[in-house]
């Protein structure tokens, strides 16, 4: 009996995923496109058009006609400065996460890094697989 607990316990130590890393509160939120490939954040004193729009859930992030569902979410060493001249707390993970994305015809899974530094978010990424939607 004591080894069917054992191996059991075994089992469902693998069976059940870790828990991934949530994205930190500063990455979520709608954000405006700049000219430069960052984003800013959407505030009532700064709008920005439809088209221009970033929003990002804790699971998703959404663009005007595309979209992408996380499938993991993971903090890298890589720490970004939030501000010109940061105490000890104000530095932010690089945040790698996988994703499933849908839009302009295709759909296609994605490696991206979510990157926050000193106001502006930068989202460098990598398509991993793409196919025709459909």
């Amino acid at each position: 009996m004591k080894k069917l607990l054992m191996i059991t316990a075994a089992l469902l130590a693998f069976a059940v995923p870790a828990q991934a890393d949530q994205l930190p509160a500063i990455y979520l939120g709608q954000w405006c496109a700049n000219a430069d490939e960052s984003y800013s954040a959407k505030t009532p004193e700064k709008e920005c058009e439809a088209t221009s729009l970033l929003t990002i859930k804790q699971d998703e992030l959404a663009e005007h006609e595309s979209g992408c569902r996380f499938r993991s979410i993971k903090k890298t060493k890589d720490l970004r400065p939030n501000s010109t001249k940061p105490t000890k707390a104000d530095w932010t993970p690089v945040m790698e996460v996988l994703a499933h994305c849908d839009g302009a015809g295709f759909t296609s899974v994605v490696r991206m890094w979510l990157i926050y530094q000193k106001g502006a978010l930068t989202i460098k990424n990598k398509t991993l697989r793409e196919k025709p939607a459909g």
